[in-house]
């Protein structure tokens, strides 16, 4: 899917176009960039007492997010669950009414009155959120269902956590899709494995006796891939393609677990920023890495992950990279200017979109 043209200088304009008419590398760069500063800079909201209500924030997952939206048609649909904030902006959503969305505020894209947990843009294929653990699922089985029944060529993409598969309907889903060879990717992000720095605190994985989460979609007959931790965002990306070519080829449902380290910041019930405001330098050694958390850093941030193999591999030049980020973090700031000069929903519109 072809991305939007950067601010950038001339000469890493020139190194865009080259890279991104051979392959989609930049433009997963931008949407991972676009969705650590986006949750950075709600972290810093929050603790402003500006966000109201428990959120939940992306950092350390934005690879497999990136990768696998990246290759989504513009057609396709999107569901998220709790955890939504990187895959609306990743998809292309307005920053500006994203982050007015979780002010509470009448620009929002929900008018304010969704929140965090609610988050949804039709508009650029993400049909909704789902904060009800594997509610997302039987919604985008009907988007499935709609899909094939209609001929519309599309895939149903959900996203969805590891303590979905604890539910009921996670097992009818499954069922129903398999049966009907519906056009849906079911992506697990599986964020329980632990760094060697990281106390999960009591965090587990979902309590069910299936020791590889691929077994259960397996025994409906569903194709299923696990995709190792840390693994290169290109590498996800390929497979990403695989699934969905297999669900639009008529084959019927794919199941994607992508496995990531926890980030040390969502081990509490509220995030916190553990690990800081990430600088790009550390990834090729030019910003040192310290403190408590630096394993998690060092080895598992999949943002600096991206950037180190990028510049090894000569995909993207250290200047780019920056040249990218400065771009994307000028555009959060842009876009959190417009959320907090929004006014709040009007009070006469208190009885607006109810049903009764």
């Amino acid at each position: 899917m072809a991305g939007p043209l950067l601010n950038l200088g001339e000469t890493d304009r020139a190194l865009y176009r080259m890279v991104s008419t051979a392959s989609p590398v930049l433009h997963i760069a931008e949407r991972m960039l676009v969705m650590r500063r986006f949750e950075e800079k709600v972290q810093a909201l929050a603790e402003e007492r500006l966000i109201a209500g428990l959120y939940h924030l992306y950092i350390g997952q934005e690879a497999g997010g990136a990768a696998v939206i990246e290759a989504l048609q513009t057609s396709d649909l999107t569901l998220s669950n709790h955890r939504n904030h990187g895959h609306i902006v990743g998809r292309g959503a307005d920053l500006g009414r994203a982050f007015a969305e979780l002010l509470g505020r009448s620009a929002g894209l929900n008018g304010g009155r969704g929140g965090t947990v609610h988050l949804c843009d039709p508009s650029v294929g993400f049909l909704l959120t789902s904060a009800i653990l594997g509610g997302n699922l039987a919604l985008a089985l009907g988007a499935a269902y709609e899909s094939k029944r209609r001929k519309q060529g599309r895939v149903a993409v959900v996203f969805f956590g590891d303590g979905s598969l604890e539910e009921g309907v996670a097992f009818e889903v499954f069922n129903i899709a398999a049966k009907e060879k519906l056009p849906i990717l079911f992506v697990l992000e599986n964020n329980n494995l632990e760094a060697i720095s990281i106390h999960a605190g009591g965090f587990s994985a979902a309590s069910t006796a299936v020791k590889d989460f691929c077994d259960i979609p397996r025994l409906f007959g569903i194709s299923a891939q696990a995709v190792a931790p840390d693994c290169a965002v290109m590498t996800i990306h390929a497979q990403a393609q695989a699934a969905l070519a297999h669900c639009r080829g008529g084959h019927g449902p794919f199941f994607l677990e992508l496995m990531n380290v926890r980030w040390p910041g969502s081990n509490r019930v509220w995030p916190k920023l553990l690990t800081g405001v990430t600088d790009l330098r550390m990834a090729w050694g030019d910003a040192p890495i310290s403190g408590e958390y630096a394993v998690w850093i060092e080895r598992h941030d999949p943002v600096l992950r991206m950037a180190r193999d990028y510049v090894g591999e000569g995909l993207a030049s250290k200047k780019a990279l920056l040249a990218l980020d400065a771009d994307v973090r000028d555009r959060i700031d842009v876009a959190v200017r417009f959320a907090l000069d929004s006014p709040p929903p009007a009070p006469n519109t208190a009885f607006d979109h109810v049903f009764a």
